[in-house]
């Protein structure tokens, strides 16, 4: 498990216009709220990148080496099919259909197929198609929560540029020079339906530029690659034609976080300290 703490010299930040301190201590809130939404995307991440390797595999590699258990779940299914298979039967016959006839007995073998899968959906199990997705909503979310910490630091220099100390302005520039693509990334997870057509943002064809990326070879313009995980590392085609990646890490987070403790550290305070999180 990853965790990032941050140190606060105090609960209030010094400055001569208390509002203005209290707005700025309510920015550097929201920034490290919006980093611990990346640190808890980052854990979720990695734990179900293992999952189906660890837990999934292994319990797969034990229940295909049982052949009692392999016995049993054939004989259930079979049973299920076999009660399933009666009843549309009966219930063709009701309605003066043939349920022997080829055209019938296909669309009863439908049926069944059809309620043994609604079957486990209710019970828990997920479509492998919503399997799969599960590891791109929490890559997406590493994305769009460090996007928002990017975000919030830019209307912090830029509402109060003109009183900050210098450090916040030098931590806010070495965040942007750590995550260069991140913006574009995020980008194009927002925009896709113009992404997904191909476009630019300003509905322009996109200029696709080749290249080697990330195990794909992008030869020419219809190389488009969308929303693509190898490994740890998320990228997508941006705004520009390029195909760029954002790596889903505790080495992605740690100078973030070095940045936001930073922030922290260049101003003044007052009252007792804390450690978050606690």
């Amino acid at each position: 498990m990853h965790v990032y703490e941050f140190n606060y010299p105090g609960m209030i930040i010094i400055l001569s216009d208390k509002d203005t301190a209290w707005a700025i201590k309510g920015l550097i809130d929201d920034i490290e709220n919006s980093f611990t939404e990346a640190a808890v995307a980052l854990n979720l991440f990695e734990s179900e990148r293992l999952r189906p390797h660890e837990e999934l595999h292994n319990n797969d590699l034990q229940k295909s080496a049982d052949p009692e258990f392999l016995m049993k779940n054939w004989e259930e299914e079979r049973n299920k099919r076999i009660e399933l298979t009666t009843k549309y039967q009966a219930q063709f016959i009701s309605e003066g259909k043939d349920p022997y006839s080829y055209e019938q007995s296909m669309n009863i073998h439908e049926l069944v197929e059809t309620a043994l899968r609604h079957e486990k959906w209710k019970s828990g199990v997920f479509p492998r198609s919503y399997e799969h997705k599960i590891i791109f909503i929490y890559a997406k979310a590493f994305v769009s929560a460090l996007d928002m910490v990017g975000k919030l630091l830019h209307f912090l220099w830029k509402d109060y540029k003109n009183i900050l100390p210098q450090g916040v302005t030098d931590q806010k520039d070495k965040f942007f020079q750590i995550l260069p693509q991140l913006k574009g990334v995020r980008d194009s997870l927002q925009h896709h339906e113009h992404r997904g057509r191909g476009l630019d943002k300003n509905g322009q064809s996109l200029d696709i530029q080749p290249g080697s990326k990330g195990g794909i070879n992008i030869i020419g313009n219809k190389s488009l690659v969308l929303n693509h995980l190898n490994g740890n590392k998320f990228g997508t085609t941006i705004n520009d034609g390029q195909f760029v990646e954002v790596e889903i890490s505790d080495q992605t987070m740690k100078p973030v976080q070095q940045c936001i403790q930073g922030i922290i550290d260049s101003f003044s305070w007052e009252g007792i300290g804390s450690c978050r999180p606690n």
